[in-house]
């Protein structure tokens, strides 16, 4: 079964690059994480820690919501989003 939506891995890794790009302050934040990685694994492992600690915001109680949260978090593929960061921004040699 092909799950791939809109060309990316699946829905989860699609909706979160859209939104990485629709949220001015993370659009921001994203883009120091791009200027400072060397290369496309330590910006999937930058965005993968970064998603994460978003989830350990003191503001975030634990519900049913978050599991699911969590649960699309770890089908991202983050190294796809990072490819795609890298090609977009040309930031990295």
């Amino acid at each position: 079964m092909d799950n791939k939506y809109n060309g990316w891995t699946n829905w989860e890794t699609w909706n979160l690059g859209l939104w990485l790009d629709s949220d001015e302050p993370t659009y921001h934040e994203i883009n120091q994480l791009i200027k400072g990685s060397k290369d496309v694994y330590d910006l999937s492992k930058k965005l993968e820690k970064w998603a994460y600690n978003a989830l350990d915001d003191e503001n975030m109680n634990p519900s049913f919501i978050m599991d699911f949260v969590k649960g699309a978090i770890r089908d991202v593929n983050f190294f796809e989003i990072a490819e795609h960061k890298i090609e977009e921004k040309d930031y990295l040699d």
